[in-house]
């Protein structure tokens, strides 16, 4: 049996491998649930899930630019709790230590919960 393949099969089937590829390497981050979800982002792009009065409102994020270690850890739990948190002050708050560890925070007045992956890549 002989096999007819065009150019446009060809190309159509390298764009599908291709993205499988590009999705089999990203950062991905789980909604808490109720209602659930995840949030998957390229290289260099860290994911944020924030449920708020049962919806979802998330997204990828850049990693800013020679950001890396506390720099980076910082960058996410001022996205995180809505306010600048400087690198020195995460090892002195065990909130802070305890978010970067689950990847998780749930605002007790608010009931807002936020869940986070940083990004493994820099994508620069």
């Amino acid at each position: 049996m002989k096999f007819a393949v065009n150019n446009v099969s060809l190309y159509t089937i390298s764009v599908v491998f291709l993205a499988s590829l590009a999705i089999s390497n990203a950062d991905t981050c789980q909604c808490a649930t109720p209602p659930g979800g995840e949030i998957s982002c390229p290289s260099g792009h860290s994911a944020f899930c924030r449920i708020y009065d049962g919806k979802v409102y998330g997204g990828c994020e850049p990693n800013p630019k020679g950001l890396t270690g506390d720099g980076l850890k910082a960058w996410a739990l001022s996205k995180v709790f809505g306010t600048r948190i400087e690198p020195a002050q995460i090892e002195s708050n065990a909130l802070f230590e305890r978010t970067l560890k689950t990847g998780r925070y749930e605002n007790p007045k608010t009931r807002e919960v936020v869940t986070f992956k940083l990004s493994k890549g820099d994508g620069n």
